[in-house]
């Protein structure tokens, strides 16, 4: 379990309980705290509180600006580099990483030359090429293509189950929430609520109140509850279908 307790300028009586092997989506309005917050439990910033966990080893995705204009393999290894890993050891981490995103080809062309998903898939082999227990992501699903963007949704779903590690992610888009376990919605430094996302999903005015708009296939099955054509919210097409067509 991680406990987070803590306050930072605008975030105030932060208190989250983490659980294991768990991917949490961390939802809000911009300027409601939500990078801030991801900062403060790594320690980029100096909080008042306390995050405990049963292991230090985190890793932290911020974006693509801390890239340097090197081959993406150079990039990808200079964390065990800097933990001291020997260099065999390092490079066969390297080349497994990179088999497991889908990136072989990607590993000695220059960042520069790659596009903006492409960084962002060398950057997320950056954070945790070290296999941390606690991952903090940014943003990381912003603006990437959908064949990237599949590729880190099963990469992620892997570390959870294989790894037992704990994933934060940051989002606007509730389209995302269809990896998450729970939900943490945060709105002027506060959290508003915190639980899974199945629940959650079923507190229509809740997620309207936060200017979070529901996912399609959930939205839809709001309607046809209420013309009394399902029963429960389903979020499959095929489950869906199969529903409405028997």
């Amino acid at each position: 379990m991680i406990s987070v307790s803590l306050d930072y300028k605008n975030l105030k009586g932060i208190n989250l309980g983490l659980e294991e092997g768990k991917i949490y989506s961390l939802m809000g309005p911009n300027g409601s705290g939500k990078t801030t917050l991801l900062k403060c439990i790594f320690g980029l910033l100096n909080y008042t509180g306390n995050v405990s966990l049963d292991s230090k080893d985190m890793g932290i995705n911020l974006g693509i600006t801390n890239l340097k204009c090197e081959t993406a393999f150079n990039n990808i290894i200079e964390p065990l580099e800097n933990l001291n890993i020997d260099s065999s050891k390092a490079h066969k981490k390297v080349y497994e990483i990179s088999k497991k995103l889908g990136i072989e080809d990607l590993l000695y062309k220059d960042i520069n030359l790659l596009s903006h998903s492409q960084k962002i898939i060398v950057s997320l082999a950056c954070s945790t090429i070290h296999e941390p227990k606690l991952i903090l992501l940014d943003g990381i699903f912003d603006s990437l293509n959908k064949d990237y963007k599949t590729k880190i949704i099963s990469y992620l779903n892997n570390l959870k189950k294989s790894k037992k590690c704990t994933i934060i992610f940051t989002t606007n888009n509730s389209e995302d929430l269809s990896i998450c376990d729970n939900l943490i919605i945060l709105s002027n430094g506060k959290i508003v609520t915190e639980g899974s996302v199945k629940e959650l999903l079923n507190d229509e005015k809740l997620l309207t109140k936060n200017n979070i708009k529901l996912p399609f296939l959930i939205d839809l099955s709001h309607k046809l509850i209420s013309y009394n054509l399902i029963d429960n919210l389903v979020d499959d097409y095929d489950d869906l279908v199969d529903l409405i067509w028997k």
